[in-house]
């Protein structure tokens, strides 16, 4: 009786042992591993512009990280961001390290939102964990725009912008000021 316990308790403790290398080995994987998103994001210099932005929020770099729209592509204004849309289908980014990131610029949430209306887009990220291409990885993310129409964002002020502020709070002043002007003119120049 006293062996088969022993047995049992053993077994127990081996598949215990087991299990905890198991978890053990996956976290380490999964702290050693790329993970690349995709979304969209707010220009840094002008909030009403969109970027299609390539994070990769992993702790190891992704090789050959490409992009695609299995259900076609999201309509552009300009001719020249389409192009640049489809660079990024036709030629994999080669690496992305940790943290890193890349922008494609899309274009101006005016012109963009009566194209892109309430559809979402697809997009397909595909990456290489490591630089021989061993272990691909595929996810795909959603790209809508209807969540930006309500939003009322200004985060970066420029001097210009400051500049321009101060300007037409001036305008009232210089207003006045030519009016004053003007009557003082009159009075001296009768017609």
């Amino acid at each position: 009786m006293l062996n088969i316990v022993s047995l049992l308790v053993s077994a127990v403790a081996a598949v215990a042992t087991v299990a905890a290398a198991w978890a053990a080995l996956r976290a380490f994987k999964v702290q050693t591993s790329p993970d690349v998103i995709t979304y969209i994001s707010l220009h840094k210099q002008s909030p009403n512009h969109l970027n299609l932005q390539i994070d990769n929020i992993g702790s190891a770099p992704a090789y050959s990280v490409k992009v695609s729209f299995p259900d076609g592509r999201p309509p552009l204004c300009e001719d020249w961001a389409e192009k640049n849309l489809k660079m990024f289908e036709d030629k994999p980014i080669a690496i992305l390290g940790p943290g890193q990131s890349r922008e494609l610029y899309l274009g101006e949430f005016r012109d963009l939102g009566p194209l892109w209306d309430t559809n979402c887009y697809t997009v397909q990220l595909d990456y290489a964990f490591r630089l021989n291409g061993e272990r691909m990885n595929s996810d795909h993310f959603p790209l809508e725009l209807y969540s930006f129409a309500a939003r009322i964002d200004i985060r970066i002020s420029t001097q210009e912008d400051k500049d321009r502020r101060a300007a037409l709070k001036q305008i009232p002043t210089a207003a006045k000021a030519l009016t004053s002007i003007a009557q003082a003119a009159d009075r001296a120049f009768p017609d």
